[in-house]
């Protein structure tokens, strides 16, 4: 059985291709200018500001899996006054817990590029810490008359040495009536660890017409010198209504043991 030696590989692959393409900052930290250009009327608000970062779209089901998040438009950056509005009310979930943490640092990291001050605030890291953090607005999807949801990404990585993380999140934050509601989660992509120890999630996400979205969950954690791990996987199911965002369902599989048997 091979099944953990190809896991491990396309793990090694994904965390160096993640580490060497950590958004569109340049090398001192600061945006990047992308080329994208788009005219907001000065006498705009706050909300009209806000939606000129979203292309908007009415494709269903929206499925968002690896190949997804690999491709995500990174032309329109978002910073902090466009963030700390979408994500003013987050969802009470278990699959978010961390989320105050990862905004938190976000806010600091961006404000050191507002500030010109990146690269002297980085040279006080330490390891493990967070040093990249990039936000971006990608598609507005109108779910009924009364609702539409904004889908944003946001792809954060730690200092450059172990032990180390890099991953990119999907969110969507429901606009009801006009008015911002909460935000969640839409799929993830996620590797990290100390090294012999390493891991991967990946939230692979389906959005349907009709408010359902279903969340299939997987966890591998492997030892790369002892060549085990495990494998646990979970599926949840969450229903979009009237500007709520209500749990369904959630069916957790049994852990699997992983082992490369020798030749």
């Amino acid at each position: 059985m091979r099944t953990l030696a190809a896991f491990i590989s396309f793990l090694l692959i994904v965390i160096t291709y993640s580490c060497n393409n950590a958004g569109v900052s340049n090398s001192n930290g600061n945006r990047a200018d992308t080329g994208k250009v788009k005219v907001v009327s000065r006498t705009s608000t706050p909300m009209e500001r806000l939606l000129s970062h979203f292309n908007e779209t009415n494709k269903f089901p929206l499925i968002v899996d690896s190949v997804y998040i690999a491709n995500i438009d990174k032309s329109d950056s978002l910073g902090t006054n466009e963030l700390k509005m979408l994500a003013a009310h987050w969802m009470k979930d278990s699959l978010i817990d961390g989320i105050d943490y990862t905004m938190k640092n976000f806010y600091t990291i961006d404000s050191a590029k507002a500030k010109h001050a990146f690269d002297k605030w980085a040279e006080k890291l330490d390891i493990g810490m967070m040093k990249f953090a990039n936000a971006y607005g990608l598609k507005s999807i109108k779910l009924d008359d009364s609702t539409n949801l904004l889908i944003w990404a946001l792809h954060c990585s730690s200092y450059e040495a172990d032990p180390f993380f890099v991953f990119t999140d999907i969110y969507f934050t429901i606009v009801y009536n006009g008015t911002i509601g909460k935000t969640f989660l839409l799929g993830e992509d996620y590797a990290g660890g100390d090294p012999p120890s390493m891991g991967n999630t990946r939230i692979n996400g389906t959005l349907y017409k009709d408010g359902k979205l279903a969340l299939d969950w997987t966890n591998l954690i492997v030892d790369i010198d002892s060549d085990s791990g495990e494998l646990s996987h979970v599926q949840y199911e969450y229903a979009i209504k009237s500007g709520q965002i209500i749990k369904k369902a959630e069916k957790i599989d049994d852990v699997k043991e992983l082992k490369v048997k020798s030749e």
